[in-house]
């Protein structure tokens, strides 16, 4: 049930990474969910925080959540869903979930850049990632340099609110990193 994914990817103190690990203990959102408190405690790794943030049931913010996606037009994509980005699936740490406005472009199929949002400028700078200031700069660049006026951008909520925002192109081979 799509609440529930909302539901777990909201937690607090689970992060990216703690919601793959949760899914792969229990196999869905849903029977993360309905687990019993103690088995949060045998998933390695999470936080005191994550764990306590597991055992909150509450439903009013995944219905928020839904409610203000209805009323913006956005679309609720999951890992499980046959339109969930492959490319994007592939990379470390995927979002479990992404909200989407208007129609899907052919990620997988299409050049594409990944905005990316970091707090400190200074990592990526160091590995050759280009690093612009704010979101908008980096959006700027992407159009100026890269993928002209109407491009295909998949920004995710925390670049808006982070210290420096880095492009990486779709093709830029980061395993030497």
């Amino acid at each position: 049930m799509l609440k529930d994914w909302i539901w777990l990817t909201t937690r607090k103190g689970l992060g990216a990474r703690g919601v793959l690990q949760v899914l792969d203990y229990f196999g869905s959102p849903e029977r993360a969910f309905y687990a019993d408190p103690e088995q949060y405690d045998q998933i390695p790794g999470l936080s005191a925080l994550a764990r306590s943030a597991l055992r909150e049931k509450g439903m009013e913010g995944p219905d928020r959540i839904l409610g203000e996606c209805d009323r913006l037009g956005l679309r609720v994509l999951t890992l499980q869903d046959g339109d969930y980005p492959e490319r994007l699936r592939e990379i470390p740490d995927p979002p479990a979930v992404l909200y989407v406005r208007g129609t899907l472009f052919h990620f997988d199929q299409e050049a594409a850049i990944g905005i990316v949002g970091a707090r400190e400028p200074g990592i990526a700078r160091g590995m050759g990632l280009k690093t612009r200031a704010t979101f908008e700069e980096a959006l700027e660049d992407a159009k100026r340099k890269f993928v002209g006026p109407d491009p295909h951008i998949l920004a995710l909520p925390k670049t808006f609110k982070l210290g420096a925002v880095h492009l990486c192109m779709a093709d830029d081979d980061l395993s030497g990193v």
